[in-house]
Order: structure tokens, then C-alpha cells, then sequence
């Protein structure tokens, strides 16, 4: 019988260690990635307005050069507060589900009453109307494109809906269910209460080594500071979003790494000086 309970003791810490590995990994990716307000500090952090700014005037210049206009006709059509309201527009339609549209219609009032400007021939400008209307159609789209305003931000939003909605339902399962392996190890130990906390000591440390081993593969594996992706202002702020949560992945092992061994040694401590209680 006590062989058996030692089995049962073993296969509900490993279940412990699966559910506090779950439930960990809930946690830390709810509190960034899946979290509006986390991924908008990041990009602040991280420059990215300011960057997809530059992008997007480095792209008009482009367009301008195959033109044959002047280059400063680029000049003032957009402000970086313009490009961070419309970036924080497309978080929102993904996040909060809002389906908002990108306005480009001071991109193409401004970029219109200079090119006018730009041309002394009232005549001229008649002619060429059907050119202009094409080349500010042209970089209005290649702004939307630039900050990916796209049409599956809805489609985004409902998986997103969807995926909070099933982790909250994990979640509330996980916790359950730690607790009440918890109450059953303490049960099958209620004669040595001592061991059942140093068996749960035993699924807090073998959860930290997870976590830690998984930060160490990860970082060992992937080059975080080579990752690229479209351009190199996405792609620092994706490399700085991912190395920020390897990071609470590595803190989250060691605090329960602390943790486990904390229990493991207080629950041994306590379970020797009673044997050694009983002996005297």
C-alpha cells in the first residue's frame, strides 16, 4: 500500500509540473503579447513610430524620383503623430475589434495642393490631372501598405477573440486542477504532511528547470538579434518584444525555482526533526 501511494504521489507531482508549466506560459503570454496595452509601450520603447515614419518618407522619396517632381514636394505631407494614430488604430482594430479605416485624406489634400503649387501652367495641370490623381493614389497606398493597414485585421481580431477566450478557460481549468492535486498530495501524505510540501517543492523546481533549460535552448537555437522581418523597424521591435519574453520566461523559472527548492528543504528540515523527535 505505501509502494502504491508513492506511485500515486510521483504521477500527481508530474501533473503538478504540467499544470504549473501551463499555467505559467498562460500568464507571461497574457501579459504581453496578447496584452493591447503591452505591445503599444513596446513599440514607444522601441522607437517604431519614428522608424515607420522614415520608412515611409525613404518610400515616397522613391516614388518621387521615378515621378521627375521635386523632391521637397514630399516635404509636410505627413506628420510621425499621424503615423502613430494610424498604427495605434490598426493595434486597436486587432485588439479591441474595432474595423476603423485608415484616412489618407491628408496625405492626399496636402500632396495635391503642392504639386499644384509646383506647376505654373493652370493648363498643364489640366492636362496632367489624370497623372497626378494616379501618382497620389499611388503613395496613399504605399502609406497604408508601409504601416500594414491590411483587410484581415478583422480576421486577426476573431482569432484573437477566440484564442483569449479558450486560455481563459484553460486557465481556470489549470488552477483547478493544481488545486486539487495539491489537496490530493497532502491527503496521500496526511500522515507526513512534511513530505506533501516537499513533493509540491518538487513540482515548483521541476517547472523552473523547464524554463530555464527552455530559455537556454531557445537563445542557444535562435539568433534573436538576427531575426528579420519586412523592414528593420518591425524587426526591432519584434526582436525586442521576443527577447523581453524570454526574459520573464527565464525570471518565471527561477522564481519557482527558489520557490520548489525553498519547499523541498523546509519540508525535508521539518520531516527529519520528526523522526528525530519520534526517536527520542
Amino acid at each position: 500500500m505505501k509502494v502504491l501511494g508513492t506511485i500515486i504521489r510521483y504521477v500527481l507531482v508530474m501533473i503538478l509540473t504540467v499544470a504549473l508549466i501551463s499555467i505559467a506560459f498562460i500568464n507571461i503570454i497574457t501579459s504581453t503579447i496578447l496584452n493591447k496595452e503591452y505591445v503599444l509601450s513596446k513599440l514607444d520603447e522601441t522607437d517604431y513610430y519614428k522608424g515607420i515614419y522614415q520608412e515611409i518618407q525613404s518610400n515616397f522619396e522613391n516614388y518621387v524620383g521615378q515621378s521627375g517632381l521635386d523632391e521637397d514636394i514630399m516635404n509636410d505631407i505627413l506628420t510621425e503623430e499621424k503615423v502613430k494614430t494610424d498604427v495605434d488604430l490598426i493595434i486597436s482594430n486587432i485588439y479591441d475589434g474595432t474595423n476603423k479605416t485608415i484616412d489618407t485624406t491628408e496625405i492626399r489634400t496636402n500632396l495635391n495642393r503642392k504639386i499644384e503649387n509646383s506647376i505654373d501652367n493652370p493648363r498643364l495641370l489640366v492636362i496632367q490631372r489624370d497623372a497626378i490623381d494616379t501618382f497620389i493614389d499611388t503613395i496613399c497606398n504605399e502609406y497604408t501598405k508601409t504601416i500594414i493597414h491590411t483587410k484581415y485585421e478583422q480576421n486577426i481580431n476573431n482569432i484573437y477573440v477566440k484564442v483569449v477566450k479558450y486560455i481563459k478557460i484553460a486557465k481556470q481549468a489549470l488552477l483547478i486542477t493544481i488545486i486539487i492535486v495539491a489537496i490530493l498530495i497532502c491527503l496521500i501524505c496526511y500522515k507526513n504532511i512534511f513530505k506533501g510540501i516537499a513533493s509540491l517543492g518538487v513540482g515548483a523546481t521541476s517547472t523552473g528547470v523547464f524554463y530555464i533549460i527552455t530559455n537556454i535552448f531557445i537563445n542557444t537555437q535562435i539568433k534573436i538579434n538576427t531575426i528579420t522581418i519586412l523592414n528593420s523597424t518591425i524587426s526591432n521591435s519584434l526582436r525586442n518584444i521576443i527577447d523581453d519574453f524570454m526574459g520573464k520566461v527565464e525570471k518565471c523559472g527561477f522564481v519557482l525555482l527558489a520557490v520548489g527548492i525553498v519547499l523541498i528543504i523546509l519540508g525535508n528540515l521539518f520531516n527529519n526533526r520528526k523522526r528525530e523527535a519520534k526517536g527520542n
